[in-house]
């Protein structure tokens, strides 16, 4: 028992210190190595329309750059984004997070795709 706990601990330490986010156009995006798949995890921009691409290219390094497919929407993202007046989605999200667009005053357009259960 105290060896599977002990596991576990290191399991969840070594996801939270190699966990990589990265901010693209004010989007940040939580990147799941796993599956290469990115999360919309915040929003640093006062853009009016905002477009999230179906993939994301992270470069590692000069000869290293990865693809990831932008799959969901966190909880929260565009909370308070009072100057958000249009976003689109693109079909690889299949998700989208509780109170994403809360207080977002000045919304008018959004466009959510099929894919989203």
């Amino acid at each position: 028992m105290k060896k599977t706990l002990l596991s576990l601990v290191a399991l969840f330490i070594t996801t939270i210190v190699f966990a990589t986010h990265i901010t693209i156009d004010g989007i940040e995006y939580y990147l799941k190595e796993s599956n290469k798949t990115a999360i919309v995890n915040q929003c640093y921009t006062s853009a009016n329309n905002i477009r999230i691409p179906s993939t994301i290219t992270y470069k590692k390094s000069e000869e290293q750059s990865y693809s990831y497919s932008v799959t969901s929407i966190g909880d929260n993202v565009f909370r308070y984004c009072s100057s958000l007046e249009s976003i689109s989605i693109p079909n690889s999200v299949t998700s989208i997070g509780g109170e994403v667009f809360s207080g977002c005053s000045s919304l008018k357009s959004i466009t959510i795709p099929n894919s989203v259960t």
